[in-house]
């Protein structure tokens, strides 16, 4: 066996090679191989035999394949997951009874009365199922139709007695899909074991059917599971080699803590059955920033969530010479890797706060070439994405992926094969907290932040790169790229001057709690108000493009507190933003939102609406007690909770009193938002007015050393008078005032420190002796900042 470079020559080293091994089980390989493919041509065979029998046989079924229907336009999307920006889709399908269920109808009807087949029906006959296309002919023989009618009333009884087992059938799928989707929040909930997770669920956008009053929600009496496995894509599999001896290994780490700490490996493996990262440790290896005593603390962090020992990582070393590391099957990795955990892969929320978000800037910084023309600050080629936690793909999966040109990777690809190690020639562990500006309340209660305002114009910097790449325009204030020459004066306006028609009012709106009990009603009285159209937008419903298209158009969104709610941050400067809260969940003790639209550079008019009136609510107390119920609680704490009107701050994750309140339905009084959004739309006006005048992009920057100090003389200057002055910055930077520091010895007073008055560049100071040598110092002052001395100067009195 011999080492390959990709060009083939052999070589004895490692570093940068691809192992290419002959190994003896080629032959098997091959003989396997040979059985699966005249098994697969037998399978063929046999299928085509039958469907020959098939097409030989009496027709017994009605025959409805020459129907092409087009289903009833039930609601209006103007964008599609994949559509271009103003084209349209096509309508979300009907849900009324499927036309072949239909024909099967009048086909049993019919052999009940004949014991005979019936022909095919005419269109017209199943009129109320659906809309026939045009290709459908019209022209149907009279006997067919007499046929059909002699039969009505036996059709019609068989379709009362077909309806009702067809409505008792999907009424247990309907629950049973409630029921599985309620195990999902349940096993999300209590995801990795560590920490019950229902603070994240609070956001939660999947969630169980719809409840009624008919029919309320019951308690699941299963235990919630573990995780379900993904389903491994095994052709994206990279190939298995015999690994002789595993490469040396390098790691290089940045930051001085767990927190801030990211790192970059050359050649990390990952074994499936101890479930271990480890390095191979030679004298070659360099570890560097990498702290000796690591193992109880952990390295770093793998998420943004600060503090949480789920996400804690860290490796191992092995000695590659012992003969258990040698002739090891490795599948090598050899392109770089990017790897993350997710606190809550189920939550949109978290999956652009905690994750998406600080990616984007570690690409940045690690992977960079991109295209400025293009506006990508980073390749998409180079790299994959590998997300290490318990669960795979989700319905909020999708902003991953737009982080890369190849498909994401879940843990479930290290641990595919038990006798297979993974390795990587290049990844990077950790995520970047650059834009975090909201904690989850594990040690203390929820909120922003302590002492961090993250600059809204990083957040901004990710979502427009969203929105370019799905094909959607900016507006003139986030083109950045205008000179200051373009800005207009601040001239006040009302907000309608800087919205168009097919503008919307985005109503968020929840299928499993949170409801909004009077969303119709709630809807009309918007558009009577303020006559735009109105479009509910879910999770249920709509793609993640799809939701960024109608944030782009929205100029009011309003929702119950919830996850889709950070789909703001995609939402134009001046949007009105009207979070809702149930009664009892004071609004000031839970702020993600209102957060990010008060950072500096997202300019979002926000808003909280609160409903006071308890009766307008209807908790859920038969839930689960992670999804507000709370019959698992002793009668003395049920009745404290009910008692309870106002949810006390509380520390995450399973708080009765914050669980019952928030899964509560709503009935939202529609006047009182209504005057919010008004109050909201004048602020609306003012940001946009001003947005005018502003060029986002700019800021201030610090001043460099002074430099170029010349000594001045004049018939004006006082004897024992010293006079200089030195430019103002060539950077463009401002300065507010002039620090000057004078040297002096013991005897002369020592140093003196004096302010020239104003920012220009130019000092006279009295109270030295006429022809004496002073030595002094210059430094800019900018606010509170005080830049660096600069070099030494003397002058002569």
């Amino acid at each position: 066996m011999e080492f390959r470079r990709r060009g083939g020559r052999p070589d004895n080293s490692f570093g940068d090679y691809r192992f290419d091994y002959p190994t003896d089980d080629h032959a098997r390989r091959r003989r396997r191989g040979r059985f699966w493919g005249l098994l697969k041509w037998g399978l063929a065979a046999s299928a085509f035999i039958g469907l020959g029998w098939w097409l030989l046989l009496p027709n017994s079924t009605v025959d409805s394949s020459a129907l092409e229907i087009s289903r009833n336009e039930t609601s209006q999307r103007p964008f599609g997951a994949g559509a271009q920006a103003g084209t349209e889709v096509p309508a979300i399908p009907s849900t009324k009874l499927p036309v072949e269920e239909a024909l099967s109808v009048t086909a049993t009807a019919h052999l009940i009365k004949t014991g005979k087949s019936p022909a095919k029906p005419s269109p017209t006959d199943n009129a109320h199922n659906s809309r026939p296309s045009s290709s459908v002919s019209t022209n149907i023989s009279q006997d067919i139709e007499t046929s059909t009618r002699s039969t009505d009333k036996i059709v019609d009884a068989s379709e009362s007695v077909v309806d009702a087992s067809e409505q008792q059938k999907r009424k247990a799928e309907a629950e049973a899909v409630s029921e599985k989707q309620q195990d999902d929040l349940i096993r999300q909930a209590l995801l990795g074991g560590n920490t019950t997770q229902a603070e994240s669920m609070e956001n939660e956008g999947d969630s169980p059917a719809r409840p009624t009053k008919d029919h309320p929600k019951k308690p699941s009496k299963k235990k919630p599971k573990s995780p379900r496995p993904e389903k491994l894509n095994t052709e994206d599999n990279t190939p298995v080699n015999v690994m002789p001896i595993l490469p040396s290994s390098s790691v290089w780490c940045y930051g001085d803590t767990r927190a801030t700490r990211v790192c970059r490996f050359r050649n990390i493996c990952y074994h499936p059955t101890e479930q271990e990262w480890f390095i191979a440790q030679t004298n070659r290896t360099i570890q560097s920033n990498v702290p000796l005593h690591r193992f109880h603390t952990g390295l770093l962090e793998l998420s943004t969530v600060q503090g949480h020992p789920k996400f804690f990582f860290n490796f191992i070393e092995v000695d590659p010479f012992r003969p258990e590391f040698q002739n090891m099957k490795v599948r090598y990795e050899e392109t770089m890797h990017f790897v993350l955990a997710r606190l809550h892969p189920r939550n949109i929320m978290h999956n652009l706060h905690d994750d998406v978000l600080g990616m984007y800037y570690m690409l940045k910084e690690y992977i960079g070439k991109g295209s400025p023309t293009l506006n990508m600050p980073f390749s998409l080629d180079t790299h994959r994405v590998l997300i290490y936690d318990e669960y795979g793909p989700t319905d909020s999966t999708r902003p991953f992926q737009y982080l890369s040109n190849h498909r994401l990777r879940f843990k479930a690809y290290l641990k595919q094969d038990k006798d297979v190690v993974t390795c990587f020639r290049d990844a990077v562990f950790g995520n970047s907290k650059l834009t975090t500006w909201y904690q989850y309340g594990f040690t203390e209660p929820q909120g922003p932040i302590p002492e961090k305002l993250p600059n809204g114009m990083h957040v901004r910097e990710v979502s427009e790169w969203f929105i370019r790449r799905i094909g959607l325009p900016l507006e003139d204030d986030e083109d950045y790229s205008r000179p200051s020459t373009d800005l207009t004066t601040y001239v006040p306006a009302d907000a309608a001057d800087f919205f168009t028609e097919s503008d919307l009012i985005v109503i968020i709106t929840r299928r499993g709690n949170r409801l909004i009990l009077n969303e119709q009603e709630l809807a009309k009285q918007l558009t009577d108000a303020f006559k735009l159209q109105v479009q509910f937008v879910s999770n249920e419903e709509h793609g993640f493009e799809e939701q960024v298209k109608f944030m782009r158009r929205a100029r009011v969104v309003l929702g119950m507190h919830g996850s889709m709610m950070i789909m703001t941050m995609f939402c134009r400067r001046g949007t009105a933003v009207i979070e809702m809260f149930p009664f009892g969940v004071p609004s000031e003790n839970y702020t993600p939102y209102r957060t990010l639209a008060s950072l500096p550079g997202m300019e979002l008019s926000y808003r909280a609406w609160e409903q006071t009136d308890e009766s307008q609510c209807v908790p859920r107390p038969e839930n689960h007690k992670l999804l507000g119920g709370i019959a698992h609680l002793s009668k003395e704490k049920q009745a404290e909770v009910l008692a309870t009107k106002r949810v006390p701050k509380h520390i995450c994750c399973d708080n009765p009193f914050w669980l019952y309140r928030i899964y509560q339905d709503t009935n939202v009084n529609s006047t009182e938002v209504i005057t919010l959004i008004e109050d909201a739309l004048e602020e609306s006006a003012e940001i946009l007015s001003a947005a005018r005048t502003i060029n986002y992009e700019a800021t201030d920057i610090l001043p460099p050393l002074v430099t170029k100090i010349v000594c001045l003389d004049g018939p004006n200057r006082l004897p024992g008078e010293l006079w200089a002055e030195w430019k103002q910055p060539w950077t463009g930077a401002k300065v507010d005032k002039w620090n000057i520091l004078i040297g002096g010895s013991k005897e002369e007073g020592g140093q003196r420190e004096f302010v020239a008055a104003g920012s220009k560049p130019i000092m006279a100071i009295k109270g030295f002796s006429p022809g004496q040598l002073v030595q002094f110092w210059i430094r800019p002052i900018v606010g509170d900042f005080k830049g660096e001395w600069g070099k030494r100067v003397e002058c002569r009195v």
